[in-house]
């Protein structure tokens, strides 16, 4: 964020200090990528929530404090209102997890940055990451190689099988055939999770 509205804008911090639900709106929207953006990539050792939902929980518990009256009425307009915004945002979440125990890390996954889009709905989120969290246990439990690097191009990428052959030096053929065993497999997988393909 360019500017630090509630230290730039003082009309904005009076109407925020005593209440008023215009400014409150305008504070959640400038700040809420901030919040949901801790919620994401965490801090210290806590890595970010996986799941849509708790970072949903995450961002109205943080604003359900810091728009109580003491905390607006503690900020001093001097100092940037997203530093303060993030130490309720910190704060909030440790207690969260502490309560739930649900602090779930993603250490260095590239599906964080999708699971924190802020497009979708909370059930989307939750769906993509019950999928790549299925997908992740599949891949280790394929114990060839060139198996897991098929379906990480094919299926992962969405490659076409001419594209996987010729980046792994094999054939079309010995690609379809390995694509044949892998959808097998994933059939047996899912059946011993409980879901049927």
């Amino acid at each position: 964020m360019s500017e630090d509205l509630l230290v730039t804008q003082p009309e904005l911090l009076r109407a925020f200090r005593r209440g008023k639900k215009e400014a409150m709106r305008a504070v959640f929207h400038a700040y809420e990528p901030l919040v949901r953006g801790i919620a994401c990539r965490g801090f210290g050792d806590f890595r970010g929530y996986i799941s849509a939902c708790d970072v949903d929980d995450a961002v109205s518990a943080t604003f359900a404090a810091a728009f109580s009256t003491q905390a607006r009425l503690r900020y001093d307009g001097l100092s940037p209102y997203s530093g303060y915004l993030g130490g309720i945002a910190r704060n909030t979440i440790r207690s969260m997890g502490r309560k739930r125990g649900r602090e779930l890390a993603l250490s260095g996954d590239q599906q964080l940055d999708s699971l924190c889009d802020l497009g979708g709905t909370p059930e989307e989120h939750s769906i993509r990451a019950e999928e790549s969290l299925l997908a992740r246990r599949f891949k280790e439990h394929l114990e060839d190689p060139l198996l897991v690097s098929i379906c990480e191009l094919h299926l992962g990428k969405g490659q076409s099988e001419a594209a996987v052959a010729g980046e792994l030096g094999i054939t079309r053929h010995q690609v379809r055939k390995a694509l044949k065993a892998i959808r097998k497999r994933i059939s047996t997988f899912l059946k011993s999770e409980g879901l049927e393909p």
